[in-house]
């Protein structure tokens, strides 16, 4: 086992904490391409557009645990450099494709490198901070997932509001090409990580995923995740299309709102963080960060295993609410009916 640091590497959770960023990117260029996978070459229905995002929640959910055990086996440097090769090439060829068949498989692989990277920089952060710093590095980590859909969200809608033409295609490429530049960085930057598990035969592979699937305290936070991610990524996922088909928004509103939406996130991030300093946490035993990764390949995995149930719940729940479809026109009817109503109640007690 691997002795606690004595200082806290705040340079290599910087590192870390960019890459991850990278695997979060992925995410929110989804969400916001939403509307745009609509259009031409692709023409895809919202149920297809709900498969664009899911594809990526499946992998974890089904692979997060295999794959976090595997990242621990392997030079955190190499793991997170390798991540980021596969998001370039992923982001490349998903570009220039022309049919949902080639842009979903290209997301199943971005997928598992989007998991091995959030698991590798959770565990390079827990390596990386001292103890009684470790709350504060493991909070911060944790805001790398809600700012990097925001920022990409956001950047989207920067674009498009001052007139360059901005296409899903685009955002593709985009990424692809600051996937390379992170792996230069990542590569030049971030010092050699031995792997924590052993490679050996026999090692125990299935007895440590067991071991954690029965932990009480794992259990409880994939839980909490779990229902968090039911409520939240069924809301979020959808949410530009939402806003701008029952709310009327136009589709650079409906960006800017999503992305502030997401970024309130952070805030909660970073409250954790401070309530876990003050000795809200759990507790966790002094080999704590040697089983970050683990512990949260679970949570990740039954938060993506959540997060697909809650996708295709909203799914059900949103398609054929098309703007101009009758259900739609009804939907907005009551909606604008329900606000003058409320408005009218509002003068009266005034």
């Amino acid at each position: 086992m691997q002795a606690q640091p004595h200082h806290t590497s705040w340079r290599n959770i910087a590192l870390a904490i960019f890459a991850a960023l990278n695997a979060a990117f992925q995410i929110g260029k989804a969400i916001i391409a939403l509307p745009l996978l609509q259009g031409a070459p692709l023409y895809l229905s919202l149920r297809e557009t709900g498969l664009v995002i899911s594809s990526l929640a499946i992998v974890g959910a089904l692979l997060a645990m295999q794959l976090g055990l595997l990242v621990s086996r392997f030079d955190a440097r190499k793991v997170l450099c390798a991540g980021v090769a596969v998001l370039a090439l992923t982001n490349f060829a998903g570009g220039f494709t022309t049919g949902l068949g080639l842009l979903l498989a290209s997301r199943v692989v971005e997928g598992i490198a989007v998991v091995v990277l959030l698991i590798c920089a959770s565990s390079v952060v827990g390596r990386q901070a001292a103890p009684r710093e470790r709350d504060l590095a493991m909070a911060l980590s944790s805001t790398a997932v809600p700012s990097g859909i925001a920022l990409m969200m956001l950047g989207a809608t920067v674009a498009a509001s001052l007139g360059y033409p901005v296409s899903w295609q685009l955002l593709w490429q985009l990424n692809g090409w600051l996937a390379v530049t992170s792996g230069v960085v990542l590569w030049l930057c971030l010092p050699a990580m031995p792997a924590l598990a052993s490679t050996a035969p026999g090692s125990g592979a299935w007895n440590a995923i067991r071991r954690v699937a029965q932990a009480q305290g794992a259990q409880l936070i994939a839980l909490c995740f779990a229902t968090y991610a039911m409520i939240y990524f069924a809301f979020s996922g959808f949410l530009p299309l939402l806003l701008r088909d029952l709310l009327g928004l136009s589709a650079r509103q409906a960006g800017y709102l999503s992305a502030a939406i997401v970024a309130v996130n952070v805030q909660g991030n970073i409250s954790a963080g401070a309530l876990m300093r003050r000795g809200a946490a759990l507790g966790g035993g002094g080999g704590l960060h040697h089983r970050c990764g683990l512990h949260f390949a679970a949570v990740l995995g039954a938060t993506a295993h959540a997060g697909v149930r809650g996708r295709c719940h909203a799914d059900d729940r949103v398609h054929g609410l098309h703007p101009r479809s009758p259900d739609s026109r009804r939907a907005q009817g009551r909606a604008q009916r329900g606000a003058g109503a409320a408005h009218h109640r509002l003068h009266a007690a005034g």
